[in-house]
């Protein structure tokens, strides 16, 4: 393993370790993938394997049903632009309904999610019996591991140039206050319109590109980190700034663009392929 070589297993033992989000879909063992991470979590010292939704694994929570239970007097269905008439699962789902990222998701091709039906060895298809046939074929430790995603990690840090990093997956939108968008992720708040436009049906934490691409000015002058995925590309990793994006791969990586970590606050880039 490429951490344990650069960290020793002592080193890696003792590190906290935060995945970024997008575990499933655009690869062929999305179940696979989340076995992995699950025996990670329980084979490391408790609290050191820390994990964060991306877009992917949010659209697959919600066509799967695995959210909690939304606020009062908020309709998830809603999320559903009034505007958009194809390219989403298109069924009526009972009880709470399904929010517009999970109907995204169960379209198959936008988040490339027929890999991750066959990947649990169903047949994709943009159906009631397609979907009813997924939930029952995706084990409940990787239901109960969508549903307990956090949506932000926040860690303090003993570190000269920072005193928190903050990982979010996409990252926060720099032309709101940071605060709102940081209770709002820590409560998966998936009414909070300063997370989720009410014009769009998206989180932009999750999902957004050149709105969250740069450094939120409030974490700056707090000390903060913050540090996302989700981008296809890397920023930030050789300098001394607030921000970091770890995506070279963009969720596809091959060996001109390796899986990569960072290890902080070193700033020492470790990729799969080194």
């Amino acid at each position: 393993m490429k951490l344990e070589a650069a960290l020793g297993a002592a080193g890696l033992a003792d590190a906290t370790v935060v995945f970024l989000g997008d575990f499933c879909d655009r690869g062929p063992d999305t179940r696979g993938v989340i076995d992995w991470l699950i025996e990670a979590e329980r084979a490391r010292p408790a609290g050191r394997t820390r994990f964060i939704a991306g877009n992917h694994d949010f659209g697959f929570a919600c066509y799967l049903d695995c959210l909690d239970e939304p606020p009062a007097g908020f309709d998830v269905e809603a999320t559903l632009p009034a505007a958009y008439t194809t390219g989403f699962y298109e069924w009526p789902v009972g009880g709470r309904g399904m929010h517009y990222q999970g109907r995204r998701w169960g379209e198959g091709s936008v988040y490339n999610s027929a890999e991750t039906f066959a990947s649990y060895g169903v047949p994709f298809a943009r159906t009631r019996e397609a979907r009813e046939a997924l939930r029952a074929a995706v084990p409940q430790a990787h239901k109960d591991f969508l549903r307990r995603l956090p949506w932000v990690c926040e860690l303090d840090v003993p570190w000269q140039s920072f005193r928190q990093l903050v990982c979010v997956h996409a990252g926060l939108r720099v032309d709101a206050p940071a605060a709102p968008q940081l209770a709002a992720l820590r409560a998966r708040d998936v009414s909070a319109v300063v997370l989720q436009p009410a014009t769009h049906g998206r989180i932009e934490a999750f999902s957004a590109r050149g709105d969250v691409i740069g450094a939120h000015p409030d974490l700056e002058r707090a000390g903060a980190l913050l540090v996302s995925g989700h981008h296809g590309l890397r920023r930030g990793v050789g300098g001394k700034g607030g921000r970091i994006i770890l995506d070279h791969g963009g969720g596809r990586p091959d060996p001109a663009l390796p899986l990569e970590a960072v290890v902080l606050p070193e700033r020492l880039l470790v990729g799969s392929l080194d």
